[in-house]
């Protein structure tokens, strides 16, 4: 197998995990105008509970937009690593791409919490977009609007 061809490789999976993170974002921001549509369009007797159920859905919601991130962007690095390690030559030993976190990712690093949570990347800025409306949703369901 020739280099081009498994840069070409390496380049279709990172393609296909950038597809599926944006789809766990579209997907989770589907969820959350349905549960507002449901909420003002269901009533129940017991309004107190119906409303826990869609703060607990929208907490979900979040929570797990966050561990999807956090699942893909560590394949996302690896194989952006890896696609570098794979290109560096005599000519260009720090190789073609850039890497992750301004070069100082390496395969199996732990990132704390907080990291990971307050970083800057662009892909985290759906994750906060996607907390910030269930926010508004959590305040459209327990004020009724």
């Amino acid at each position: 197998m020739e280099a081009r061809d498994i840069l070409a490789a390496l380049e279709g999976e990172l393609r296909f995990y950038r597809r599926r993170l944006f789809g766990v974002f579209v997907c989770a921001l589907v969820l959350e105008a349905v549960l507002v549509a449901a909420r003002v369009c269901v009533h129940s007797s017991d309004e107190v509970l119906a409303d826990a159920a869609c703060t607990l859905a929208y907490a979900v919601i979040v929570l797990l937009v966050f561990r999807f991130h956090d699942s893909y962007v560590g394949r996302i690095y690896r194989l952006r690593w890896e696609r570098n390690d794979f290109s560096k030559s005599d000519e260009r030993p720090e190789g073609l791409f850039p890497l992750p976190f301004g070069g100082h990712f390496r395969p199996g690093m732990n990132r704390s919490w907080r990291a990971r949570l307050f970083s800057a990347s662009p892909s985290m800025q759906f994750v906060y977009l996607v907390a910030a409306l269930a926010a508004v949703g959590i305040v459209l369901v327990w004020t009724a609007a």
